[in-house]
């Protein structure tokens, strides 16, 4: 369903999080007091789960009870690669300064996919916004570094 793929990818409030969070527990799509006879296919369940393990309304317990729903019996890459960056992704100042600390390290051994992973855990603009804000200054500091010592794809996705 083309409508929802696009739909969850804007979900971010608690109460729309909270609905999403539901349909995937309960196996079944309801909108406004309606069961509509939809499957979530597993890019939306990823969609959902990402944004509901950015978000600051919701407890670790929770989010790690809903990834083990929406993965179980999915042992694709993708699946690994969402329960990754759901973990970077987590609205916590210790671990965002972990992930800055290891993507801005030039001597790290981490492949680039691993950091761009990272990356993509640290920025959650749209959710935590003010856990992120203390690395603007920081961003723009290291910049003009990052692509004169790191190589293009790296700093490519620094960038992105």
């Amino acid at each position: 369903m083309f409508c929802l793929e696009k739909a969850v990818t804007f979900v971010t409030e608690k109460d729309h999080l909270k609905l999403c969070a539901d349909w995937i527990h309960t196996g079944k799509f309801i909108y406004m007091n309606e069961e509509i006879d939809v499957e979530l296919s597993p890019a939306q369940k990823y969609q959902i789960l990402k944004s509901y393990y950015a978000s600051l309304h919701f407890h670790n317990d929770d989010k790690k009870a809903l990834k083990q729903k929406a993965l179980e019996d999915d042992n694709s890459d993708a699946a690994l690669i969402v329960s990754k960056l759901c973990d970077y992704s987590l609205p916590d100042a210790e671990l965002k300064q972990r992930l800055w600390e290891d993507i801005t390290n030039p001597a790290s051994k981490e492949s680039l996919k691993e950091l761009t992973l990272k990356m993509q855990g640290f920025w959650q603009r749209q959710q935590q916004p003010d856990l992120i804000a203390p690395y603007f200054e920081k961003y723009y500091s290291i910049l003009e570094h990052i692509v004169g010592t790191r190589d293009r794809e790296f700093s490519e996705a620094f960038m992105d």
